[in-house]
């Protein structure tokens, strides 16, 4: 069963999923930081395994969105 959770993702869960894409390498303050500042997160689960997230944030005036999506 596909189970979305808003603004709750893990710092674990999102280091893995960012590493599972091969997305740049941060350490866990950068990646604390990048979740605590987020306006909006959703986390992707196939039963209890995360597949996929997404966040939304604010850079000077802008909005940007990113999505990880991985293979379960």
């Amino acid at each position: 069963m596909i189970i979305l959770k808003e603004n709750e993702i893990k710092l674990d869960t999102y280091l893995e999923l960012r590493d599972s894409v091969k997305w740049k390498v941060l350490d866990r303050e950068q990646a604390r930081l990048a979740l605590e500042n987020a306006l909006y997160t959703v986390c992707v689960y196939d039963d209890d395994k995360p597949i996929g997230m997404g966040n939304w944030l604010s850079k000077a005036k802008t909005f940007e969105s990113k999505w990880i999506f991985c293979k379960s």
